[in-house]
């Protein structure tokens, strides 16, 4: 799924993991076992984590590689939770603060 969601080539991923292309191919359709190393070879080539290549069910930050592997809701760390609200460098204007701050008129 990760491979075919980013569009990396399947030759190259077979070039890492040392085996055919159809090899690669047969291992994506569940025909053949992962090895450890294989595993191990995916994950540095797609730039997760072994745990992240053992979740049947991924979010898209995960699938493309965006954030940490943690899902905690919010879609990855880089990203904030869908429900929260504008977030401000400053803090916006308000006309109640003008004569309770430095803010003058």
């Amino acid at each position: 799924m990760m491979i075919e969601a980013r569009e990396l080539p399947k030759k190259d991923f077979a070039k890492v993991l040392g085996v055919s292309p159809q090899m690669v191919a047969r291992k994506l359709r569940s025909d053949t076992t992962w090895s450890i190393n294989d595993m191990q070879a995916a994950a540095a080539f797609l730039n997760v984590d072994m745990a992240t290549l053992l979740q049947p069910n991924l979010t898209v930050p995960q699938i493309y590689g965006l954030g940490d592997n943690n899902d905690d809701g919010t879609g990855g760390s880089d990203l904030p939770p869908v429900d929260m609200g504008p977030r401000y460098l400053v803090q916006p204007f308000s006309p109640d603060l003008v004569g309770n701050s430095l803010i003058s008129g």
